[in-house]
């Protein structure tokens, strides 16, 4: 089983119903499905609708970091910008990664 139809089960939504609440096809569903990678747009709506890290979404390994801290209300905006931008960051250097791995 992929991540990606992890989420799904765990969501509990139908893929219809995904689909609809991140804004894409279900053929660019079955796309990433079936190996597609996804793109930073997708994974950021993906991390932001279900609370889930990038890393998360685009290996499977699990950060729990800034759900387990307790920050103050007007720091919280600020973290999340940073994290949003670190993990934009990080999905195009491990889609790099992938494309060195694949030649």
């Amino acid at each position: 089983m992929t991540v990606l139809e992890e989420i799904i089960r765990n969501t509990k939504l139908t893929k219809k119903d995904f689909c609809q609440r991140i804004g894409i096809t279900q053929q660019a569903l079955n796309n990433y499905l079936n190996g597609r990678l996804i793109s930073s747009e997708v994974a950021i709506k993906i991390k932001k609708e279900f609370n889930l890290s990038i890393d998360y979404i685009l290996t499977g390994e699990k950060d729990n970091f800034t759900k387990n801290i307790n920050f103050k209300e007007e720091n919280q905006k600020i973290i999340e910008e940073a994290n949003n931008k670190m993990n934009e960051i990080y999905y195009h250097l491990l889609n790099a990664e992938r494309l060195k791995i694949k030649e």
